[in-house]
């Protein structure tokens, strides 16, 4: 019956090549929580419309490259973001150390960060 999602091909690779290579997964990170927003949520934030917002933040490189918790984010890499899952899917597989080049609106004005990509930190509850 399957598991209701496609996973990509590339990213089970990737996987399992971190896991002979590491033994264990080795995901990228920015420090960032997005989070999607409609075009309703967007006007009352002053945005022009709907995507993935910067929703908060954790001490890293997003926050180091000048992201604040509002941005919307419009692209990763030239390739426009949808949905909060497909940031954190299009960030985690990152290799750490690349960097990368962020789509960013901040009321009106849109702009591009390069981010430095991390090995995602081990997080403890």
């Amino acid at each position: 019956e399957g598991i209701g999602f496609a996973i990509p091909v590339d990213m089970v690779r990737g996987v399992l090549h971190d896991i002979v290579e590491n033994g264990r997964v080795i995901r990228g990170w920015i420090g960032i929580v997005p989070e999607d927003i409609s075009d309703t949520e967007a006007q009352q934030l002053g945005l022009a419309r709907g995507g993935v917002v910067v929703a908060n933040l954790y001490a890293g490189p997003g926050q180091e490259a000048g992201l604040k918790p509002g941005d919307l984010l419009l692209s990763i890499d030239g390739t426009p973001v949808t949905s909060a899952e497909e940031a954190n899917a299009q960030i985690a597989i990152r290799k750490p150390g690349s960097t990368l080049t962020l789509g960013d609106q901040r009321g009106s004005s849109q702009f591009d960060l390069k981010v430095r990509v991390v090995e995602r930190p081990r997080m403890t509850e």
